[in-house]
């Protein structure tokens, strides 16, 4: 199989409209607008360059000075006044700030920086600490530790392609999509557009003998899972748009204080949060796509914290990491492991695959329970096996997390299953509840690449 190409904007712009029909349309989810869009770059002020800055009266710092004016996260802001979207972004330490806001009267006459500290002005300037104890005046952020790196108008829309490739030209990012400013959801899905395809097109180039329909196939799955999601987040864009577009209604305001409330309930706020149920849901909807559907095809891998018999704590990513091998066998043990993944070889041998699918490299054993490592089934354990489980200690890896759940990695395997295929980007193929699913599933995956 040849090399494929991935194409900028410009060039689907001026080459793929008239030989393929590739343009960008509107999305599942129409909008459009004109923002002012700024990057600004902030310096702390000190004693020292500020010394009649009025907080260091209150005790404050020049760290805790930032912290004030430029809060962590990213905030929306609703009418009256105009629609906002704005907070850090990039490392902590470059103290990167986004700010944009609607603009609908633009016109080529008027000066996008000069609008820029019209509406941040207020923004900068504080008369009240975030407890509500009174500075006493009004205290504003000096202008001079605020570089504007990139100041300008656009006119955002939310559009989609109508085909993401022709041929060996592939359209990803930009290219593909345009989103609205509400979420960061642009760059996000390009990377996801990416990170979907690499490990798909590895899997063709390592196996050149695939006939061209396979290829095709692989990229029309690739497809379908990605109109899916970038459906959804556009989806949820465009909530967050609403929020800072729209003066908010009653029945806005009352949804907004019973998530809120509900949120301090461990568990339920994270299982009614929209972004939450996307995630779970994956692409198990998903017709045509790279999986099995009735099988838990298209679930997405919740992320935990684990260990195992002869490795300290990692990313449960980490654990399915394959350094040659495309997909991961996943085998699911509460006991006996070394039967469990013998039966497991023995399905990957029979299915007869390529290695570059899938192999007996490619065999993990996890158990939903943490382990004992004296016990004695470990000891029956081959020097290539290698077992992994939950972590006690996920603190010290992942953080203080709200709503961490160790088990969730295992209820969205589902707790009959078994065995696992999982692919490089952390979706599952297929679970199966034993080995006669297994086989099943491998000999499907076998005729698909066939």
């Amino acid at each position: 199989m040849a090399t494929n190409t991935i194409l900028k904007p410009n060039v689907r712009k001026r080459f793929l409209e008239a030989s393929a029909g590739i343009k960008q349309e509107e999305g599942a989810h129409r909008y459009s607008g004109t923002w002012i869009a700024a990057n600004l770059k902030l310096k702390l002020p000190t004693p020292q360059t500020h010394p009649s800055f009025p907080l260091w009266n209150f005790g404050y710092t020049p760290e805790k000075v930032y912290d004030l004016y430029w809060p962590e996260g990213w905030h929306f802001c609703s009418p009256p006044g105009k629609p906002t979207a704005t907070g850090r972004f990039g490392p902590y330490e470059e103290r990167l700030w986004r700010h944009e806001f609607r603009q609908d009267d633009w016109n080529d006459n008027m000066d996008a920086t000069e609008l820029l500290w019209e509406h941040l002005g207020p923004m900068i300037t504080r008369e009240r600490d975030e407890k509500g104890i009174s500075f006493s005046q009004q205290v504003q952020y000096p202008k001079d530790c605020i570089e504007i790196i990139r100041c300008r108008p656009y006119h955002f829309v939310h559009k989609v392609v109508n085909k993401w490739f022709s041929g060996k030209t592939i359209l990803i990012g930009d290219a593909a999509h345009i989103f609205p400013p509400f979420a960061g959801q642009g760059i996000a899905s390009g990377i996801r557009d990416a990170h979907q395809l690499s490990w798909r097109l590895a899997l063709l180039l390592k196996n050149p003998s695939m006939p061209p329909k396979v290829a095709n196939a692989a990229l029309e799955a690739w497809e379908a899972e990605r109109i899916k999601s970038v459906n959804d987040a556009a989806f949820l864009s465009l909530l967050n748009g609403q929020l800072c577009n729209d003066q908010p209604t009653f029945w806005m305001l009352a949804l907004l204080r019973i998530i809120d409330f509900l949120s301090l309930i461990p568990y339920l706020g994270l299982r009614l949060d929209i972004q939450v149920v996307k995630e779970c849901e994956g692409f198990t909807n998903v017709d045509h796509g790279f999986l099995i559907k009735g099988h838990r095809g298209g679930c997405r891998l919740a992320q935990i914290v684990v260990q195992s018999h002869r490795q300290g704590l990692m990313l449960s990513d980490q654990m399915l990491q394959s350094n040659q091998n495309g997909l991961r066998l996943l085998v699911i043990s509460n006991g006996n492991h070394h039967k469990h993944y013998m039966e497991a070889k023995t399905a990957v041998n029979e299915a007869s695959l390529s290695p570059a699918v899938i192999s007996a490299e490619s065999i993990l054993i996890f158990s939903p329970a943490p382990v004992d490592t004296s016990q004695e089934d470990l000891k029956s354990l081959e020097s290539y096996m290698e077992l992994f489980w939950p972590a006690d200690d996920w603190i010290s890896v992942a953080g203080d997390k709200l709503g961490y759940d160790r088990s969730s990695f295992i209820d969205r395997l589902g707790t009959n299953t078994r065995f696992a295929v999982i692919r490089p980007d952390f979706f599952v193929y297929a679970c199966a509840k034993d080995i006669g699913e297994l086989k099943k599933c491998l000999h499907t995956l076998r005729t698909r690449l066939s």
